[in-house]
């Protein structure tokens, strides 16, 4: 198992595990603007960081890949699904992050 799956997987956890505690928090989350959007930080964290753990296996098998010996299971729409996934959740999270610094201001 690489690297990038292993901190892919357990960034998603935390994220996840946020997304709990914000949940069960007391403060509902129609009162508390600061948990409304770290949950949508977090859910574009976990959408991100499970993409990415996916690593290689969307690829698609009928493309050459030269000295490259991992598990390769996917096709082009798989590849297409996980890269649109990464890019959601990145973008996505670039945006709330920087909602929440406007809200501090």
């Amino acid at each position: 198992m690489s690297i990038i799956v292993v901190v892919s997987l357990a960034s998603a956890t935390t994220s996840a595990l946020v997304i709990y505690l914000i949940l069960r928090s007391e403060t509902k989350l129609s009162e508390s603007v600061f948990h409304r959007i770290f949950l949508c930080i977090s859910v574009a964290d976990t959408i991100h960081y499970l993409s990415m753990s996916a690593s290689t296996l969307p690829m698609p098998k009928d493309m050459i890949y030269t000295n490259y010996e991992g598990l390769i299971l996917g096709n082009d729409l798989t590849c297409a699904i996980q890269g649109n996934l990464v890019s959601l959740g990145l973008f996505a999270g670039f945006a709330y992050n920087a909602m929440l610094a406007i809200y501090y201001l």
